[in-house]
């Protein structure tokens, strides 16, 4: 690991490389009081925000292993709001290659929308945001997983699968930061996204199961020798209509895969961190879908410490007792990318940028600097390794590794 005042951060490891760079956020205060002047509703202005988001989020897609973090915590200046980072990360074969993707995506942070104003972090800071301190607790928030076994002799699966999606309605985040300035100590949510590559074989896998569930979904042949019709399966039928939704999805436009995850530092602050995490996960569930996301603890000490450092290197980790959702057997690589897969609206959903609205207190905290344009670069604070996290083992960075798993 390597480090330098020009704002990047390399990350290597046996075969591979990555370079973090990222910027501080706070919203722009003068559009809030703009849009109060203009007599804008606060729907109208959070609506206007998500549109130029989700604009955004669908020019920042590339297939090249890139990945954004979006993080809130404690500003740190004792004011009780909250400051915001956004991270970005780039791979290659070599640490000179991670570095020139990095270059582009620092570009790409450049064309952020203009509610926010930002500021280069540098490679101190950088390191700070990575890993700011041990977690006492760790919860994820994911999309629902239903499942059931499936009582039909013609069946191709014991059990059936599908995942609940998030809203895609412009969600407003007040009520959560809010209660993020309620947590009493270090706390941070760490909110990832990185672009899903969807394949050919994917389309064939969805359209074979809206076939089988279509199936499943009807009373079963009648068997003239035993007088007796297998019955038609509730969960296959509604299983056929998520499919359906899910194949027209596909052609639709990019997605990406999401992974939202709260920690907090002190075991004291444990229940207003799940309070929290209750909040994001009944916003982007979306009023019409009530139970869409669950707020997942990480409890299995294994999950713990792999949960953070993949949260210390912006890499994802699968996580079975988290993600699964106590389904019985182990998902592939397909019902995982199911599981973290959401369109680019229902990610602006869960990716929200800082923002302030005109007659109420402010929640976030403002730059000491004045006006954005640089920070003066301050030295590189120790880096995980040397601070005693262990560099991620080859092939631990971006999408899981595919597995077998017993359910198509």
């Amino acid at each position: 690991m390597t480090t330098a005042p020009d704002g990047f951060l390399d990350l290597a490891g046996p075969g591979e490389a990555w370079c973090v760079t990222g910027v501080r956020l706070e919203p722009d205060p003068t559009l809030a009081r703009g849009s109060g002047a203009l007599g804008l509703p606060a729907e109208e202005h959070r609506r206007r925000a998500v549109q130029l988001e989700r604009a955004w989020l669908t020019e920042a897609w590339a297939p090249d292993s890139r990945c954004w973090e979006l993080r809130y915590g404690p500003s740190g200046r004792g004011d009780g709001r909250l400051g915001c980072v956004l991270l970005a990360r780039a791979a290659g074969p070599t640490p000179r290659a991670a570095r020139a993707g990095a270059h582009l995506l620092r570009e790409q942070l450049g064309r952020l929308p203009g509610s926010v104003r930002r500021v280069p972090l540098d490679a101190g800071q950088l390191t700070g945001a990575l890993r700011p301190w041990e977690p006492a607790g760790m919860v994820e928030i994911r999309p629902r997983v239903h499942w059931s076994a499936i009582p039909r002799k013609d069946a191709a699966f014991p059990y059936g699968l599908y995942v609940d999606a998030l809203t895609a309605e412009p969600v407003a985040w007040e009520p959560l930061w809010t209660e993020l300035t309620r947590i009493d100590g270090r706390f941070s949510l760490g909110v990832r996204l990185e672009p899903l590559v969807w394949r050919q074989q994917d389309t064939a896998m969805v359209e074979r199961l809206l076939v089988e569930y279509t199936a499943l979904g009807r009373p079963g042949r009648f068997n003239p020798a035993t007088g007796w019709q297998e019955a038609a399966v509730p969960f296959a039928e509604e299983a056929a209509v998520r499919y359906a939704r899910l194949r027209q999805a596909v052609d639709t436009g990019p997605a990406y895969r999401l992974r939202t995850a709260l920690a907090c530092a002190d075991p004291a602050a444990l229940a207003s961190v799940a309070q929290a995490a209750q909040v994001l996960a009944a916003a982007v569930g979306g009023a019409g879908g009530a139970g869409a996301a669950v707020v997942r603890p990480v409890r299995d000490l294994g999950e713990h410490q792999a949960a953070w450092r993949a949260f210390a290197h912006l890499h994802d980790e699968w996580l079975p007792q988290v993600r699964q959702q106590e389904f019985p057997y182990g998902l592939g690589d397909f019902e995982r990318m199911l599981v973290d897969r959401v369109t680019v609206a229902e990610a602006s959903a869960a990716f929200r940028l800082p923002a302030e609205t005109g007659g109420h207190l402010p929640l976030f905290s403002v730059f000491s600097a004045g006006p954005p344009g640089g920070t003066p670069a301050r030295p590189a604070g120790p880096s995980p390794s040397a601070a005693g996290l262990p560099l991620p083992p080859p092939g631990f960075g971006g999408s899981p590794e595919p597995r077998q798993g017993r359910t198509p």
